[in-house]
């Protein structure tokens, strides 16, 4: 098979299982480079998240005319998060090959356990509410809530780390704490979190740019399928369980977490 099909695919499949279950398409992007291709890490990294950008644009001017996007918290996470991104970035070439794999293993088991078990109540924090947050979003509905933004930040400056260090978006991590620690509406969570993962990953390629580490033709393929994926998977998720489909995404994220790391 022509590796332009093999991307393709990827891109494909990528998208338009994430769409269904809520995640990027780093989860499988980043173990086809690294098992069929053979790639450096930093090469696996830097192209995830050239792709990363090129399909989440789309997202978030969709979530932005749907008023659901908390601009300034998003940018406040993303002053942390970008720092971490751009030192992950420029250190992903001091990942030995054994040390990504265990790294990428562990962050998919934890992405697997939050789909299987995420708590349906919100974890009140012994952290003072620190900024308070009023807007009105689709429909001129009143949206209000209040977060510790010293414990948003650092959580925001950890995503960032991984994101540049493994070529993930983060959004996985991101939406979790912004719904169950810090106060945030869901769909708001998931709107914000889009748009920080966005700058977020804006900054980690364009480091692995300047240290070259994209293959810009594989890039390129995979993000065409990740385009098309994009728009198949929210008309097919219509006639699927969605209980069901995470149950079965996430035992398959813990068998390729194992698989990568032992």
């Amino acid at each position: 098979m022509d590796v332009w099909l093999i991307m393709v695919t990827v891109g494909f499949l990528a998208s338009l299982i994430g769409s269904l279950v809520g995640l990027g398409g780093g989860f499988l992007i980043v173990p086809t480079l690294v098992t069929l291709f053979h790639y450096e890490p930093r090469l696996v990294a830097g192209t995830t998240l050239a792709v990363i950008v090129a399909t989440s644009v789309s997202s978030v001017i969709a979530y932005a005319k749907q008023k659901n996007t908390d601009f300034q918290s998003g940018t406040l996470f993303a002053l942390a998060s970008v720092p971490g991104a751009v030192w992950g970035a420029a250190h992903t070439s001091f990942l030995q090959n054994r040390l990504f794999f265990i790294l990428f293993g562990l962050n998919m088991l934890l992405i697997a356990l939050l789909l299987l078990f995420r708590p349906q109540q919100r974890v009140r924090l012994p952290l003072p509410a620190t900024l308070k947050r009023q807007f009105r979003g689709a429909g001129g509905a009143e949206i209000r809530y209040a977060y510790n933004l010293p414990f948003a930040l650092v959580i925001s400056f950890g995503v960032g780390i991984l994101g540049g260090l493994l070529g993930i978006g983060g959004g996985s991590m991101m939406v979790p704490t912004m719904t169950i620690f810090l106060n945030f509406p869901p769909h708001v969570a998931v709107a914000t979190s889009m748009y920080t993962i966005f700058l977020t990953s804006v900054a980690a390629a364009g480091t692995h740019t300047v240290l070259g580490n994209i293959l810009w033709g594989h890039a390129a393929w995979l993000s065409v399928g990740a385009l098309a994926g994009a728009q198949v998977g929210p008309r097919l998720a219509r006639h699927l369980s969605s209980i069901w489909l995470v149950r079965a995404f996430s035992i398959v994220l813990i068998l390729v977490a194992v698989q990568m790391m032992f």
